[in-house]
């Protein structure tokens, strides 16, 4: 048993030397070379990750991992039910990215997808108590009915884009309090999103 121990130890003070050698060597070698200095280059989203829902459906990047949440809802003034399925992916600085998928069920008619559209616009500026959308826009994102819009309150900023497709509203939202929103990460996260097998 001791000899066991003496070969270990034995082994351990052979790789301390054996490093503190190499380290010495490089060291002596460093003080020969001369000094550059260098610019790292960081990419601006590169700690983001490109997320695939469970399911196939979507892409798209976020900065941390999504928490979800998926539940069904009564719509109201009905007996049909409305599928939730929420991505939800926080930042340590306060900033939340939100992708809700929200399906309709068969006896629900679609065929004016705008109309689902601005009532989902008009629902996010009511709950934060704004009078008007500090932008808004109608138009089209990958060939899909869509809505892009903004709504600024004194406690925070609420961006968001809203896509139709068949039964489903995919609404991304970017909600950060005003000091710390920014435009560019909303719009990173809006036009990365895509369907996939939609």
């Amino acid at each position: 048993m001791l000899i066991r121990y003496l070969l270990y130890f034995g082994y351990f003070l052979f790789l301390v030397l054996f490093f503190f050698v190499v380290a010495k060597y490089y060291f002596e070698q460093e003080k020969h070379l001369p000094i550059q200095e260098q610019k790292l280059e960081v990419e601006e989203f590169e700690d983001w990750s490109l997320y695939e829902s469970p399911d196939g459906t979507f892409r798209v990047r976020l900065p941390t991992r999504p928490l979800r949440v998926k539940e069904d809802l009564p719509l109201e003034g009905t007996t049909l039910v409305l599928g939730y399925d929420v991505y939800t992916s926080d930042t340590f600085e306060g900033a939340s990215y939100e992708v809700t998928l929200i399906t309709y069920p068969e006896e629900v008619d679609t065929e004016f997808p705008e109309v689902f559209l601005t009532t989902v616009a008009n629902e996010v500026l009511a709950a934060q108590g704004a009078k008007d959308f500090a932008y808004l826009d109608l138009s089209d994102y990958q060939e899909h009915d869509a809505i892009m819009f903004r709504v600024e309150t004194e406690e925070a900023v609420i961006a968001a884009r809203a896509l139709f497709v068949d039964k489903t509203l995919y609404l991304l939202m970017l909600s950060d309090l005003p000091k710390s929103f920014s435009q560019d990460d909303f719009q990173m996260f809006a036009d990365s999103f895509e369907l996939v097998s939609k």
